[in-house]
């Protein structure tokens, strides 16, 4: 009886475990974020801004220059078409960097400053530059970190929910009148929370990361809008950010991305998404180490001269020398529940056929004394 029980009870389990789950409130949650941030974002065909990154309260330039808090020393401007973009960004050396990502090029032009003359280089673009560069991360339509699809890079919040290994702690709907939907998940070592807003298409309002590897428990990040604007209708661009940066739970430093002049969705002059006194500079390809010269669109022209790159260890930023961290271990996802059932299923019939195969020899040796 026992034998018969076991083996039904491990038949019924394995068939279990074969049908497919049941979608989870949880599940639809991510999906509902998944879908709806990703097509918020894409419902921005062109955009063009001025704007700043300033620093709050008794925030100093050498703490926003920490990790990830690179400050700009003036206002810059930015130009987006489809995949096209093209970037403005004094640098605090006096210098001014501007780069077009084109194609899956990155065309960076450096100039002005202690720079005697300008220079103009050529990199493959890299995943968070093919997206929107640094003025995605700043709107928090991408978020920084290692290892995530695509690659290393910045990435869309739809690439984590749809990364195996992601770990999802927490999904849930936040009480009236905000009903956010409020995700905490790990992954490829780091761990994030987002808050996604239905009256903004669900982009992200807040989002706190909890960097990888190097950077440990010591430090987080926390990422607020602090207003939203229409610039077109049903069409939601953050226009005012506050990035605060914590180590040991201390506030650090607390920096600003305030836009200005926000035009989205509107036919761009071409000139916008050019670098302009560009044509018949030499241009060096940093992939190939070559030289080249360039039209006014940044297209080769004329022949190609191989040279030889000194290679440069970067410096770190003043003040990142302080951020000695341990590593950030994120924990694992629990053992379904069927898998223990299972197991147990299997102990007990592995006891059913040793409980019955003793039996049997019991009774074997019973009637072989009876018959002597």
């Amino acid at each position: 009886m026992i034998l018969r029980l076991a083996f039904i009870a491990t038949v019924f389990i394995i068939l279990l475990s074969l049908a497919p789950e049941a979608k989870s409130k949880e599940d639809d949650l991510l999906e509902i974020a998944r879908a709806r941030n990703l097509a918020a974002i894409h419902s921005i065909t062109s955009m063009q801004c001025r704007y700043e990154r300033v620093l709050c309260g008794s925030t100093t330039i050498a703490q926003a220059q920490a990790p990830c808090f690179f400050m700009p020393a003036a206002p810059g401007r930015f130009w987006r078409s489809g995949e096209t973009f093209r970037l403005i960004e004094p640098i605090r050396d006096g210098t001014t960097r501007e780069y077009m990502a084109r194609g899956g090029q990155l065309l960076v032009w450096r100039g002005g400053g202690p720079l005697k003359d300008p220079t103009l280089t050529l990199y493959t673009a890299s995943p968070v530059d093919g997206v929107g560069g640094e003025m995605w991360q700043y709107l928090l339509f991408t978020q920084w970190g290692g290892g995530a699809p695509p690659g290393k890079g910045s990435y869309y919040y739809s690439d984590v929910a749809d990364n195996p290994s992601r770990i999802v702690h927490l999904a849930e709907r936040t009480p009236p009148p905000a009903n956010e939907i409020h995700i905490d998940m790990s992954h490829t070592g780091s761990r994030c929370e987002c808050w996604f807003n239905p009256r903004v298409n669900y982009l992200i309002r807040k989002f706190i990361s909890f960097p990888p590897g190097e950077y440990s428990q010591s430090i987080h990040f926390e990422h607020e809008v602090i207003e939203f604007a229409e610039p077109a209708p049903a069409v939601y661009v953050p226009v005012i950010v506050e990035h605060r940066c914590y180590k040991n739970k201390a506030l650090r430093a607390t920096i600003r991305t305030i836009l200005s002049d926000l035009k989205v969705n509107h036919n761009l002059a071409e000139s916008d998404l050019y670098i302009p006194k560009i044509a018949g500079m030499k241009c060096i390809g940093m992939d190939r180490e070559i030289q080249f010269t360039v039209d006014a669109a940044g297209n080769r022209v004329g022949p190609e001269t191989p040279i030889k790159l000194a290679k440069v260890v970067p410096t770190p930023y003043e003040g990142e020398r302080e951020f000695n961290y341990t590593p950030y271990e994120v924990s694992r996802p629990s053992t379904r529940w069927w898998i223990w059932i299972l197991i147990a299923s299997v102990c007990l019939l592995l006891l059913g056929v040793a409980v019955a195969v003793r039996r049997r020899v019991k009774a074997a040796r019973d009637q072989e004394g009876v018959i002597r």
